[in-house]
């Protein structure tokens, strides 16, 4: 390959590099990204007859939430459903654990019942919480 032919493989690869990134931005700016939460809550640890003690509180008291940044979209597709029930039942089972109830819980039970799919929502407990939002890899505003 000549010179010549190299720099023009290079001036095509740049021009390829600088709109993809523009693209990018593009798409990076047309969809904001939220705070999206389910807040762990209405499980149970249970003492040796099987009476409720305590609902199953966070470690620092209070409730627990998973969240992921998403999309409007992305949150009404129901794509991210099972990752935020899945993800209550192991903090769930983590505060219970922690709390001296590894197996007298009801955590599978709520988690079984979707109840945490149905506490989904933009927060926690407050509306219009964007995600910050970090300039895609390899591109630069200036």
């Amino acid at each position: 390959m000549t010179d010549r032919d190299q720099r023009r493989v290079g001036l095509v690869l740049l021009l390829g590099l600088v709109s993809a990134c523009q693209e990018r931005l593009v798409d990076s700016e047309s969809e904001d990204r939220w705070k999206v939460c389910t807040v762990v809550n209405s499980a149970f640890v249970f003492d040796e007859q099987g009476d409720p003690v305590s609902i199953v509180e966070g470690p620092n008291g209070g409730r627990s939430f998973v969240c992921l940044c998403l999309t409007i979209d992305e949150k009404k597709s129901g794509d991210y459903d099972e990752y935020f029930n899945d993800e209550a039942l192991r903090v769930c089972l983590e505060n219970a654990t922690r709390m001296g109830y590894p197996e007298a819980n009801d955590c599978a039970y709520w988690h079984d019942e979707g109840q945490w799919i149905e506490m989904i929502s933009v927060g926690p407990l407050e509306d219009d919480v964007r995600c910050e939002q970090a300039d895609p890899v390899g591109c630069s505003v200036r």
